[in-house]
């Protein structure tokens, strides 16, 4: 995981049009979680490398343990 973290959350987010990157850095650094934002040459370092997922490549996981398991919101 991230910074050595077992848990956490990626979000992903891409446009045909150019993002507020300054809005969205102000936005995550005032989060009360620990956030950041990676865009740019920073963005290409992280993902260099990283193999495409695709939905024909991923398996389901039935190995999964209910403490790695997502837990239920019950919204």
């Amino acid at each position: 995981m991230l910074r050595g973290r077992r848990r956490g959350n990626l979000v992903i987010v891409g446009s045909d049009q150019p993002l507020p990157e300054a809005a969205l850095g102000r936005a995550v650094a005032g989060d009360p979680f620990p956030a950041r934002l990676v865009a740019g040459e920073d963005l290409r370092r992280f993902a260099s490398g990283a193999a495409v997922v695709t939905d024909a490549s991923v398996t389901a996981n039935n190995s999964a343990s209910p403490e790695t398991s997502p837990q239920s919101t019950n919204w």
